[in-house]
């Protein structure tokens, strides 16, 4: 019979010895420790850093939302109070456009009058002339009929 000295698996032609289990398993874990320290390390760094940029960004974004929102509602409230100001304006240019208009028509008309009694006094002094000119040419045509009957 074999010696099963040093004997883990024996198959006929696949025979391992426990020596060689056992290298194998060292090896497996020396590659599987430099594989975890040179390549699975940096490469869950590299995501656990892209995680953080994101949930920054998403944060940020989340900022920015709330920021837009409080900004929009601000420009809404300022567009608003600029509206009423803008009216109120409105209005008072308005009424102060009505009152000088007002005031321009009370003159013009106050100079129209003027004028209407200027002209209605020079036509009624024109008018006396006339009347006092037609009074004398009348004395006289009738002093000319009557020294001219007589």
């Amino acid at each position: 019979m074999e010696k099963l000295y040093g004997s883990v698996l024996n198959f006929g032609l696949i025979h391992y010895e426990w020596t060689t289990g056992l290298f194998m398993l060292i090896v497996f874990f020396v590659v599987a420790f430099f594989l975890h320290i040179w390549l699975f390390k940096p490469i869950f760094a590299v995501v656990h850093k892209r995680d953080e940029a994101k949930r920054d960004l998403d944060k940020t974004l989340r900022e920015a939302r709330v920021s837009l929102s409080r900004a929009a509602k601000d420009l809404d409230a300022k567009e608003k109070l600029l509206k009423q100001e803008i009216q109120t304006l409105y209005q008072t240019k308005l009424a102060e456009g009505k009152e000088d208009a007002s005031q321009i028509l009370q003159q013009g008309k106050a100079e129209i009058e003027k004028q209407l009694s200027e002209f209605d006094a020079q036509i009624n002094k024109e008018k006396q002339q006339a009347i006092d000119e037609s009074k004398t040419y009348i004395e006289m045509l009738s002093q000319k009929v009557y020294t001219k009957i007589v």
